[in-house]
């Protein structure tokens, strides 16, 4: 009697499928959904890890395809320098950092810091409004999900990630910063970080709690030719500005 085993799709062809749903549009939210279509949601499990769930939003489901996708073609390699999309998932505080019954509003920053010691603002928080919390009453966690950013890291470049409450005053304010990531490797990689307290005496004040968690991709490196035309034009406008208006007893005196 002959046995007949189950077809298993090639790893590349499955790849085809989802890069072919996610460029239509997968049939509308309801394909999304995964309603109806059983090799979908196979797919999805088997690039993502675990089955999807119904409530998933569309979008999330999009994005997680697209990451699983692209590793799965070229996987990301934390230490090679590029262009990297992040997205802040959570940022999550210990309420004994502050007296209960206060209310915080927890922000964020990310600066990079270049080769020749320039610094620069590539996100912040505070242009998104407020994200307020009562200590004792709410949890002290915001989320950023939808505010991603853009991000040109190169081997000898430094990011710090700073996290404070901007109610706190002059005597009790609180800021954290995240903790070094280990070196050559890219500090926003997709996963939780460690926040630490800024200041003296303040080992007390230290907890696990205190964290930051990045979903992080790679989108392009530093050779790409939009990157190098990007950077040839900021050193242009850098020195433009350098150089400054000229005052007109500076300019040479013409004799005809």
């Amino acid at each position: 009697m002959a046995t007949h085993r189950k077809k298993r799709w090639p790893l590349l062809k499955r790849i085809g499928y989802v890069l072919a749903m996610l460029a239509t549009g997968g049939a509308g939210a309801g394909g999304w959904a995964f309603k109806d279509r059983p090799i979908l949601r196979a797919v999805y499990a088997r690039l993502v890890g675990r089955d999807a769930q119904s409530e998933s939003p569309v979008g999330d489901i999009k994005d997680r395809l697209k990451q699983a996708v692209v590793g799965a073609i070229a996987p990301d390699d934390p230490r090679k320098p590029g262009v990297f999309r992040v997205k802040i998932d959570e940022i999550q505080l210990d309420p004994k950092l502050f007296k209960p019954g206060r209310t915080v509003d927890m922000q964020a920053r990310v600066v990079r810091i270049d080769a020749s010691g320039k610094e620069s603002i590539v996100w912040d928080s505070k242009e998104y409004g407020e994200n307020l919390a009562v200590v004792g009453k709410d949890d002290l966690v915001a989320s950023f999900t939808v505010r991603p950013f853009e991000i040109q890291w190169g081997a000898d470049d430094e990011v710090v990630v700073q996290v404070w409450d901007r109610k706190g005053g002059l005597f009790d304010r609180r800021e954290l910063k995240m903790a070094l990531p280990e070196p050559g490797k890219f500090p926003l990689g997709s996963g939780t970080h460690a926040l630490e307290v800024v200041g003296r005496k303040v080992e007390a004040l230290e907890s696990p709690r205190n964290r930051i968690v990045f979903r992080s991709e790679r989108l392009r490196g530093l050779d790409d030719p939009s990157v190098v035309r990007a950077r040839r034009n900021s050193d242009d406008a850098r020195v433009s500005r350098a150089a400054g208006p000229r005052d007109a007893s500076d300019r040479p005196i013409i004799i005809k």
